[in-house]
């Protein structure tokens, strides 16, 4: 599917929700026999195991079958799943959790505050920390308590745990480095499957675990099946191959779908941001004219008709409605080609520039196409590549490009995308750890801090400032939030999906 991070990025969110009865009559006569068994199309294989390895959302899949969250969306609201109870300090400078110590690790043994506490600690100099920014540390309170104290007032901190994933800390200790290596064995959640067998950019399969906290699934075996192309996809979903397809398919595909007896179609917005990402610390997107010239040359509208056949929402800010910050006062540029060269040209750029845009298949490419027709007629002359999708997370963070496309989605709170935007700090790896475009401006980060209290209209103020800010300046170009589908068997009873696509197939049923 056409996201990169989950937080995945995650990430995580919706409401649509598809009823239906298994083993209701058929016919009027015998019960209709109901499948155990289901088969998922993703489009890129998983690559780890431990959870707090990995922000990508291929990934992010596979770790909820064996992993559980503390905290999931339920509509607006927040629902326990390892936590039974959660309460942020006064002065939202700490949070107290009660931990769910019926919950089972799939070992046998019993969820404890100290594997919660470890979880935390533990994601702090990893990328799982930054889905839940802002921590300080985790300390165990007795048996069942958890306290987690924040390094400032941090009000978004629960929406956060959503796509945040609890270890044991006996296995993770026991097996050290090896911990989640792929075909290893060593992986151990509290998730409602284990892992049954993997063939490498092929497969991966799932059993149900009948010791399942919250009771054993209905679905007893789940292959993921490791599908590249969206048309091969939907051929496999025709032709009853596979029954829920991750990818994002085309626009024709999807109408076929819901014309198709066999078949349907979930829709659902998202808080799924596509953009532009222009790395700040190289030229010529270092210039903060460049990267408005950029701005003013694109019709985001064009971008989505041709990229996402229409399904799709111009995005004006970071964040839209889904998410606490969002403010409709804040308006991106309009396309202005005249405009864009003139900044050209003041940036000293006059007659352009070449320059190599980092894309990947599907979707994501065609959106680079669009581009680099929109920024012809300025004088950038665009030279698209295109990545694999399992190094391509690695080869934005890390900077190695000058500018590229992905998408993003932070949890239902603006906080969240401080990780994002804050100035990176080399001798504190988690400070600015999704800051893949190297933008640093102290006026933002003070915004960001100033944001974490518990007074809602200051925090609102704040983020619009940001959002603002960040308009102006550029870093990046957002360019539409996600219309998303998900096509699958029609007898299939899917769960609720939230807006960064997280889906739970333990709720599932035919």
């Amino acid at each position: 599917m056409k996201k990169l991070l989950a937080l995945i990025l995650v990430s995580a969110l919706l409401l649509t929700v598809v009823t239906g009865c298994a083993g209701e009559k058929a016919g009027g006569g015998a019960t209709a026999e109901v499948k155990d068994t289901l088969s998922i199309a993703q489009q890129a294989d998983v690559t780890t195991l431990d959870p707090h390895k990995s922000v990508a959302l291929y990934d992010f899949n596979i770790f909820r079958m064996i992993y559980n969250s503390l905290l999931e969306e339920d509509g607006e609201n927040l629902k326990g799943v390892l936590a039974k109870s959660w309460n942020m300090a006064d002065d939202a400078l700490s949070a107290t959790i009660e931990v769910n110590t019926d919950a089972l690790f799939s070992n046998g043994e019993a969820l404890k505050a100290s594997d919660v506490a470890f979880s935390f600690n533990r994601a702090l100099s990893m990328p799982a920390g930054q889905v839940v920014p802002g921590i300080a540390n985790a300390e165990v309170l007795d048996e069942t308590h958890v306290k987690v104290n924040f390094v400032s007032e941090n009000p978004g901190f629960f929406s956060s745990l959503v796509g945040f994933f609890i270890v044991q800390e006996a296995a993770v200790v026991n097996a050290g480095e090896n911990y989640g290596i792929l075909d290893s064995g060593t992986e151990v959640g509290t998730g409602p499957y284990t892992l049954k067998s993997r063939s490498t950019g092929s497969n991966i399969v799932f059993e149900a675990r009948d010791d399942y906290f919250e009771g054993k699934p209905a679905i007893q075996t789940v292959t993921y099946q490791i599908i590249g192309d969206a048309n091969t996809a939907y051929l496999a979903l025709q032709n009853g191959q596979i029954d829920f397809c991750t990818l994002t398919l085309p626009a024709t595909n999807v109408a076929q779908a819901e014309q198709n007896d066999a078949l349907a179609v979930t829709h659902f917005d998202s808080r799924g941001l596509a953009f532009i990402t222009m790395n700040c610390n190289k030229a010529p997107f270092d210039n903060q004219k460049v990267r408005q010239a950029v701005a003013y040359a694109l019709d985001k509208q064009n971008i989505i008709d041709l990229a996402e056949d229409g399904m799709g929402t111009v995005a004006q800010s970071p964040w839209n409605g889904l998410t606490f910050g969002y403010s409709s006062d804040v308006q991106g540029v309009s396309q202005d080609v005249e405009k864009a060269k003139s900044l050209l040209t003041e940036a000293g750029y006059t007659d352009g520039f070449t320059v190599t845009f980092k894309t990947m298949e599907g979707s994501w490419k065609k959106v680079a196409e669009a581009v680099q027709a929109q920024l012809a007629p300025i004088g950038i002359d665009i030279k698209i590549e295109v990545m694999d999708s399992t190094t391509a997370v690695s080869t934005l963070l890390q900077g190695n490009y000058d500018i590229a496309n992905c998408s993003m989605g932070l949890g239902g709170d603006a906080s969240g995308w401080e990780t994002a935007f804050q100035t990176k700090d080399p001798n504190a790896p988690s400070v600015g750890a999704l800051n893949m475009f190297f933008y640093s401006n102290s006026d933002v980060d003070r915004l960001f801090k100033e944001a974490n209290t518990t007074d809602t209209t200051v925090r609102l103020a704040k983020y619009k400032e940001i959002a603002t800010t960040l308009n102006e300046e550029a870093p990046i170009i957002p360019l539409y939030f996600q219309k998303l589908h998900y096509v699958h068997a029609k007898n299939l009873t899917i769960s609720k999906i939230d807006g960064t696509a997280q889906f739970y197939v333990d709720d599932f049923h035919w």
